[in-house]
C-alpha cells in the first residue's frame, strides 16, 4: 500500500533518562488521519529509525512496539525500550553529525505502517552524547504539584540555564503566577493541566524548536508570546483550556502547524505578521472557540496570503455561537477553496 505522509503529528516531545549511562528517550506524538481526525483510543504499532544525517540517511537504530492512544489521539512511547530491528540504542553516535527521527504507524496495530513522518533532532539528543554533568542548568526544568509562586521562582532560578531546553509546567494546584522571562529559546515549553494559573510571562522567548504546547488550564484568560518569531520543527497547540479568551502571536511569521481548537470562550487571536507554513504537512485549524464572524474573515484574508498558496488544511468550523464568514470573507474562503481544504460554519 503506497505511505501517506503523516498530516499532523501536534505533539512530538522527547524527554531523556539518564542512569549509568542514557538508555531510553521518551516520545510523544499526537496522530491524525489526512482528513484531519484523531487516531483516539486505538492501539497503534509504531516503528521508529533514527538516520544519520538527513531525512533519508542510514538508520543507524531501528525498533518497533505497540501503543494504545488516549482519548486526544496522543500515543507515548520509550524509544530504547521497543524491540530493536537495527542496531542498540545505546549503540548510536550522537556526536558523529546530525541526526533525524523517522516514525511510521500503523493506526491498526499491525506492521503495515500506512502514516509516515520525518523530523530532524535538534539540540536535545545530544545531551545523550554530553552528558548532563557538563550543562550550565537542567536540560529539562519540570514544575509540577502544589508548588507555590515562591517556590516556582525559586526552582526556576535554580535550574534554568544556558543549556536549559525544555520547561514542563503541569497538574499544578496552587501556582497562579510564573515568570518565564529568563527563556529566549527552547525546544518544549509545555503548559498543561494547571489548576490555578492565571498568569504566564514570557517577554523573550524568540524560538521554539519542537513544540510549544498549551492544554487544560482552568484559569489561564490569556497568553501572550511578544518576541516569540518561529516555532521550528514541529507545531503550536492550544487545547482544552476552558477560560482562555485571547492568544498573541505579534510576532509570529513561520510554524509547521497551528492546532488552536476547543477553547470554549477563546474570541481572539493575534497573528498580524504570519506569512509561512514550513514544509508540506501543515494545517491551521482553529476550530470549536468563540471567535465571531468577523474574526473568521480577518484569519481568512490573512490566509490568502499565506505560503504555499496550495495544499493547506484549513478548520475554522464549530465556533460558539455559529460565525460563518460574511461580505469579503465568503470571496476570500471560495478563492482558498480553489487549492486547499477549507471547513467554516
Amino acid at each position: 500500500m503506497k505511505k501517506i505522509t503523516l498530516a499532523l503529528l501536534l505533539l512530538s516531545s522527547f524527554i531523556f533518562l539518564f542512569a549509568q549511562a542514557p538508555q531510553k528517550m521518551s516520545y510523544q506524538s499526537v496522530i491524525r488521519k489526512t482528513d484531519g481526525t484523531l487516531v483516539a483510543g486505538t492501539l497503534v504499532s509504531i516503528k521508529t529509525s533514527i538516520l544519520a544525517g538527513s531525512t533519508t540517511g542510514t538508520a543507524s537504530y531501528v525498533e518497533t512496539q505497540t501503543t494504545t492512544t488516549n482519548s486526544n489521539g496522543l500515543a507515548t512511547i520509550e524509544i530504547g525500550g521497543g524491540t530493536p530491528t537495527t542496531g542498540t540504542f545505546s549503540g548510536i553516535n550522537w556526536g558523529s553529525g546530525s541526526h533525524f527521527i523517522k516514525t511510521e504507524i500503523d493506526p491498526t496495530g499491525g506492521s503495515n505502517y500506512t502514516i509516515s513522518g520525518t523530523s530532524q533532532l535538534l539540540s536535545v539528543p545530544y545531551a545523550l552524547y554530553a552528558g548532563n554533568s557538563q550543562s550550565k542548568g537542567k536540560t529539562s526544568v519540570i514544575i509540577a504539584g502544589d508548588i507555590t509562586d515562591a517556590q516556582a521562582a525559586a526552582q526556576m532560578a535554580a535550574e534554568f540555564g544556558p543549556e536549559t531546553e525544555n520547561i514542563y509546567i503541569m497538574n499544578t494546584t496552587n501556582l497562579t503566577t510564573l515568570d518565564l522571562s529568563a527563556a529566549k529559546r527552547l525546544v518544549e515549553l509545555s503548559i498543561k493541566s494547571n489548576s490555578s494559573l492565571v498568569n504566564v510571562t514570557l517577554g523573550n522567548l524568540a524560538e521554539v524548536y519542537n513544540v510549544l504546547y498549551v492544554e487544560g488550564n482552568a484559569k489561564l484568560a490569556s497568553i501572550s508570546f511578544p518576541v516569540l518569531k518561529t516555532v521550528l520543527a514541529s507545531e503550536i497547540y492550544f487545547s482544552g483550556n476552558s477560560a482562555l479568551q485571547s492568544v498573541s502571536f505579534p510576532l509570529l511569521a513561520k510554524t509547521k502547524t497551528i492546532y488552536i481548537s476547543a477553547n470554549p470562550f477563546l474570541s481572539y487571536i493575534d497573528l498580524p505578521v504570519f506569512s509561512a507554513f514550513y514544509s508540506t504537512q501543515y494545517s491551521f485549524q482553529v476550530s470549536r472557540n468563540a471567535l465571531p464572524s468577523y474574526h473568521i474573515n480577518s484569519l481568512l484574508s490573512k490566509l490568502l496570503n499565506v505560503s504555499p498558496a496550495s495544499g493547506k488544511f484549513i478548520d475554522l468550523s464549530g465556533q460558539t455561537p455559529p460565525a460563518p464568514p460574511t461580505g469579503q470573507g465568503i470571496i476570500d474562503k471560495a478563492t482558498i477553496k480553489t487549492n486547499n481544504s477549507i471547513s467554516t460554519d
